[in-house]
């Protein structure tokens, strides 16, 4: 079996008018929006863009020694897929522009988008996951109790402007986790002109949405052509409802280690799926499920506060400040105020008991 940049190495001199862009070009093109760009590519949707070849050639002149991309992402993969993709038949002539990053701590938002154009007809519009910062992993708990966040709405206003102003004739839109949230998102509220130019939406374990949600666009035709990829043992992939049918990979991970998608097994161009999830991934869609119904909006955005307030002590902005003085993070979580404390334990045990207790209060066998 291989992963995802076994294929470039495999499929990079194959071109995309030999070889249509399928499912797994469209995980290349997600993890590549981790890179960061900012400095190196431009963000407007007019300009005709920069072959990525040379953009890893600016990059890594510009960057050469600052490539971390945080504390939770694989770095080193990444990099390595930017590498060889960048030096590709296949994706090296592949023209790179549009490119948004902003995070905002006042209306706590953490956006990134970009285009990827292919030849003279295809663009793939991709929305990079949560980041390093803390105020993006809230932005993400904030799901469980407001549609849509901040992120969701430029989300929509990006890709509208994308296709309004661009030459191409079909588009791609896709994300990896958090991406892939808002790329269902933003695709399924689009303007309806925009919508018939999308020919295929991909998640790839992207958390799902509020049941209104679902139910808001349950008739909307594009859900047809919306693909949800998880891994078998999903976590991220099964937070609240997908929207659409999901299918699932072998990893060759295990646990919340399988959101990482260079595990994710291929044979080929396709993916290697299995039957159905594995049953630890099934039991945690409904543990979590009932947990989130058995709280009102008002606790949930209580919860989310009280856990934003431990993470950000001692003014972390980012998981990298955490993970750099792990003491001083703990010590700063014991300094708490009590209120908070108090909020997140109550919480978490009512977590517990939902996860090993039936209704009636005696421990699942």
């Amino acid at each position: 079996m291989s992963n995802v940049i076994d294929y470039v190495k495999w499929r990079g001199d194959i071109s995309f008018t030999e070889s249509p862009f399928n499912e797994v070009d469209a995980l290349v093109f997600s993890e590549l929006s981790y890179v960061h760009f900012d400095d190196v590519v431009s963000g407007s949707f007019l300009s005709k863009g920069m072959p990525l070849s040379a953009l890893a050639d600016k990059f890594f002149t510009l960057h050469y020694d600052r490539n971390k991309l945080g504390a939770i992402l694989p770095t080193e993969s990444i990099i390595e897929l930017f590498k060889v993709a960048s030096q590709s038949r296949r994706f090296g002539d592949v023209l790179v522009k549009g490119f948004v990053n902003e995070v905002d701590i006042k209306t706590e938002k953490q956006f990134c988008a970009m285009c990827f154009v292919i030849g003279n007809d295809t663009t793939v519009v991709v929305y990079r996951g949560t980041d390093d910062t803390i105020i993006g992993w809230k932005e993400d708990l904030n799901m469980a109790f407001f549609t849509p966040i901040p992120a969701q709405k430029q989300g929509e206003e990006y890709l509208n402007k994308v296709i309004e102003s661009g030459n191409s004739s079909r588009y791609f839109v896709c994300g990896h986790s958090k991406g892939g949230n808002l790329a269902i998102y933003s695709s399924l509220m689009a303007k309806e002109e925009c919508q018939s130019k999308i020919e295929r939406v991909y998640s790839f374990d992207g958390p799902g949405f509020k049941k209104s949600f679902i139910e808001l666009v349950k008739d909307n035709p594009l859900l047809s052509r919306v693909r949800i990829i998880c891994p078998e043992g999903a976590i991220i992939g099964v937070i609240f409802d997908p929207a659409g049918e999901c299918r699932f990979v072998e990893s060759t991970a295990k646990g919340l280690y399988q959101h990482d998608a260079f595990t994710w097994e291929l044979l080929g161009t396709e993916f290697v799926y299995v039957v159905e999830p594995a049953k630890s991934s099934v039991d945690f869609h409904v543990t979590l499920e009932k947990w989130v119904e058995n709280m009102t909006d008002s606790e949930k955005a209580e919860f989310v506060d009280a856990l934003y307030k431990f993470l950000s002590v001692n003014e972390a902005t980012t998981l990298s400040d955490i993970a750099s003085d792990k003491f001083k993070f703990l010590l700063g979580v014991l300094k708490t105020d009590d209120k908070t404390k108090k909020t997140f334990l109550n919480f978490m045990n009512r977590l517990i008991k939902e996860k090993y207790f039936k209704g009636n209060g005696k421990k699942q066998g």
